[in-house]
């Protein structure tokens, strides 16, 4: 068989919003006329038109440092963009252009933590950084604020104002006022004014007479705060404060000089707003000034009234509130970023925040754009602290050998040079941070286990295409003692081979509220959905409550390449197998069969086999491509099966020396992936091949994808950093069964948390929760590999096509008969507009087409 020798690399998507940390911008801006918004990725800008909800544009670049993002006021294409490592890009979102970063600034002399970048004036930026006062800081810990002066033209950067002993700051929504909160105090000031005066003082006397610090603490305006911790807070374009607090409550704290100076009681310049239970995590004022938007975990927007403190609630919402903002461009919608809350511990992944667009006037949703979302056993922050701590213990041991070297003990030193070398056989922890993913065979959508849901990820569009319920759980949000609440979780997802059947696995574990003997006990779910093509929904058809018994899990969940069988295998090596029954057809007194009569399929068990150990242990499981043998492993063991039987078959299997987590079956090999190793055993000849290799990943099930119809085994190889500033990068290498030379190489430099094979290649998804598509090139379209010069140079055929046979059709009616004259004008033109709409169905299942297929499709649709 001929392999692919170039490969392609496609990514879908872009990863998630970036998240502006209590910035005073969003990362989905409007353009001045209202009719786009352009939404920041960590990797990818994407430009959505807001009248249909449908992305026009893709702009890929690597923004997930981006701090602020600004719509530019001199030119209505291009969006600033503001990034911790002291650069300001303008980016062109408007148009098709080969190089979208227009221009790019560093700021000189760089600022120290920058923070935040916003305007004031058209001449001058103005950046916020964050200094910590104590070598250790935390969220709650007290920094010291710097404002400095970016000049737009040259991006030289001035300190205006530095205040020390600062826990949170705010700018309001026109950039004239700046709200710091201190310890006991809330410090305002107005940026506006004194930019002003001090631009003034400049003019007047060609030099500033006093720092602009100094104008700006004379007009400063302190209010006294007493409450609990501030988690966030917000300022108005009346300089109102609005500080929430860790515990829930929102405290309205009104300047003393102005709309209650005449009280000389601090206490009644406070005002207190009670409905959260827990900390708020976002808070903004309404463009009229008249409402206060807030949201937190409780997944409700709440609404409140200044004037009479009347509440309005937006609940149910997909994930806790971590940003609200109002576009100025367009003042009669909330942008809204969610982001998922882990179930047990309750702790807000912001990694995998999805935007939400609600229109103001009805809280109906205008927008939403959701990011991959792989459900990682193990976050990588989680990954670097344990690397860390490993890394601290094996330098202690090294300290402690290197202080004892000189003691003279012969006995001890055996022992120490053995401490010694198992460190260094495990140089690093790597704790499991895969996912289990995998692509529909038929839509080629990519189906991503997360909670109890099912999200199904359109590759080529880029988006979330929707999010399948597979188990109840409570859709409000929960706070305190409510977060120990465990939601059921989807474990295993198989489909049929030709995809009409999904099967799934799930577990639900017991509330423990009541403190109940059978609270430790967990109820598994085996269930089976049938697609519609009607509704494009999936459909409960089957539900079987313990299919194994009670407390046994199904470690394996397999589905045969050529018939509507499943095999499920549980964690004691217990096999059944279950196949679809149609149920008797009913007939009504005409003898034909409706709708209403007709009854749904089941799914039945066909055969079983008890479990063969009394000790559960990780299992695996595959089909042979024929479907004449089942393959199992139980721990260390692996076995051959007979599916119509279940019964043993005599066959010579290897045997690992770690429990095997991966098992596929290719012609005639047969792959097993441990932890620690990945082997290929040849069925044929009975003995290893030279393909096999030792690895050190955890989650290698989710790391190892084979194509069975190419015949080609993909393996990734994370090589991850302890410390977050360092370059974690990965590795993907492309097997045949029997070599151990790999015929492709990808580098990465994401960890790799899922591999899965489609029908074009294989599909990756990274800890940037990006999906990227490695696929040979099995045609080559032109001089140039790049997708967008094909699609343009189909186009230019396809138009010189159109116009050949508009001029054929001209003379055709030239020499017919001139009493019945052909308009065909409509019908054959050489200047059509040729829009997204038009063109998308022709790109629309490509997989595999032929070239001259795909032209006569791009010509009929320029027609």
């Amino acid at each position: 068989m001929e392999f692919p020798r170039s490969w392609r690399v496609t990514v879908s998507s872009g990863g998630a919003p970036v998240l502006f940390k209590q910035g005073s911008t969003f990362p989905a801006v409007v353009s001045k006329d209202g009719t786009h918004t352009v939404v920041l990725l960590s990797y990818q800008i994407r430009v959505y038109y807001n009248a249909t909800r449908q992305c026009v544009r893709v702009v890929n670049l690597d923004i997930h440092d981006a701090i602020a993002a600004h719509m530019d006021n001199d030119n209505d294409s291009q969006i600033i963009v503001a990034t911790s490592k002291q650069r300001i890009l303008y980016v062109n979102w408007k148009e098709n252009v080969a190089h979208p970063v227009v221009a790019k600034q560093l700021i000189t002399p760089s600022i120290p933590k920058l923070h935040d970048v916003f305007m004031i004036d058209e001449a001058n930026y103005y950046a916020v950084g964050l200094v910590g006062e104590q070598a250790f800081t935390t969220d709650y810990s007290a920094k010291t604020l710097c404002l400095y002066q970016i000049d737009k033209e040259t991006a030289k950067s001035t300190p205006v104002l530095t205040v020390h002993g600062v826990y949170r700051y705010a700018v309001s929504r026109s950039s004239n006022y700046l709200a710091i909160l201190q310890k006991g105090q809330v410090s305002v000031y107005d940026l506006k004014v004194g930019v002003s005066l001090m631009k003034r003082t400049e003019t007047e006397n060609g030099s500033t007479s006093a720092s602009i610090q100094d104008v700006l603490e004379q007009g400063k305006l302190t209010m006294t705060y007493s409450g609990p911790p501030a988690s966030i807070i917000a300022i108005s374009d009346q300089a109102l404060v609005a500080i929430a607090s860790s515990h829930g409550p929102i405290y309205l704290v009104y300047p003393q000089e102005r709309d209650r100076k005449e009280s000389k009681d601090d206490s009644s310049n406070q005002r207190a707003f009670k409905w959260h239970f827990d900390g708020v995590s976002a808070l903004t004022f309404s463009a009229d000034q008249r409402y206060l938007i807030s949201g937190g975990t409780e997944k409700v927007l709440v609404i409140w009234n200044l004037e009479s403190g009347k509440t309005q609630f937006l609940p149910r919402l997909s994930g806790s509130i971590t940003a609200i903002s109002i576009d100025p461009h367009r003042q009669d919608q909330y942008n809204i970023m969610l982001s998922p809350i882990s179930t047990g511990n309750g702790a807000v992944n912001e990694d995998q925040s999805d935007i939400l667009v609600v229109s103001a006037v009805d809280l109906v949703s205008r927008l939403a754009v959701a990011p991959c979302r792989p459900q990682m056993a193990s976050s990588t922050a989680n990954y670097r602290r344990k690397v860390r701590q490993y890394l601290k213990k094996k330098k202690e041991a090294l300290e402690e050998d290197d202080s004892d070297s000189d003691s003279g003990n012969e006995d001890e030193e055996p022992v120490k040079r053995s401490k010694a070398k198992d460190l260094e056989d495990f140089s690093l922890i790597k704790p499991d941070i895969t996912a289990s993913t995998l692509v529909h065979p038929q839509t080629n959508q990519l189906y991503l286990p997360n909670g109890s849901t099912i999200q199904a990820f359109d590759l080529v569009r880029g988006e979330q295409a929707f999010v399948q319920h597979v188990a109840p759980q409570l859709d409000i949000g929960r706070v305190k003692s409510e977060l120990k609440i465990a939601d059921p979780q989807v474990e295993k997802v198989v489909f049929t081979h030709d995809g009409n059947w999904m099967c799934t696995f799930d577990s639900m574990p017991k509330y423990d509220l009541d403190n109940l003997l059978s609270k430790n006990d967990t109820s598994f779910a085996l269930k089976f959905w049938s697609w519609s093509k009607d509704d494009s929904r999936w459909h409960l058809a089957s539900k079987i409550v313990d299919p194994h018994g009670p407390g046994l899990a199904v470690g394996a969940l397999v589905a045969s390449p050529v018939s509507d069988s499943v095999a499920t295998v549980d964690s004691n090596g217990g096999i059944r197998l279950w196949r679809p029954r149609p149920a008797a057809v009913h007939t009504n007194s005409r003898k034909q069969q409706t709708a209403a009569t007709k009854s749904q399929t089941v799914w039945t068990l066909r055969r079983a086999i008890s479990a063969s150990a009394s000790v559960s242990a990780p299992v695996a499981a595959a089909w042979a491509p024929d479907s004449s043998l089942l393959i199992v492993s139980h721990n260390t063991q692996v076995k051959a099966y007979d599916p119509q039987s279940l019964e043993p078959v005599d066959f010579p299997l290897p045997r690992l020396s770690a429990p095997v987590e991966y098992l596929a079956i290719m012609k005639t090999h047969l792959i097993l992936a441990s932890a620690t190793s990945l082997l290929s055993f040849d069925l044929v000849g009975g003995c290893e091949s030279s393909l096999g290799a030792k690895l050190l990943d955890y989650g290698a099930r989710n790391l190892i994808a084979t194509d069975v119809q190419r015949n080609l085994v993909a393996v990734a190889v994370n090589q991850a950093s302890s410390y977050e500033g360092q370059g974690s990068k990965s590795k993907i290498l492309v097997f045949q069964p029997g070599t151990l030379t790999p015929i492709h190489e990808e580098t990465h430099k994401q960890l790799i948390v899922s591999l899965s094979t489609s029908s074009s290649g294989f599909v990756l998804v990274d800890s940037a929760t990006r999906a990227i598509t490695i696929s040979p090139v099995t045609r080559d379209l032109g001089a140039s590999d790049d997708l967008v010069d094909q699609m343009h140079n189909l186009l230019v055929s396809a138009q010189a096509a159109a116009n050949v046979l508009h001029s054929r059709s001209v003379d055709n009616a030239a020499n017919a008969v001139h009493t019945d004259e052909i308009d065909d004008s409509n019908k054959w033109t050489s200047h059509r507009l040729v829009d997204l709409t038009t063109i998308e169905p022709v790109f629309a299942n490509v997989d595999g087409m032929a070239l001259d297929t795909l032209f006569e499709r791009v010509v009929r649709a320029v027609q």
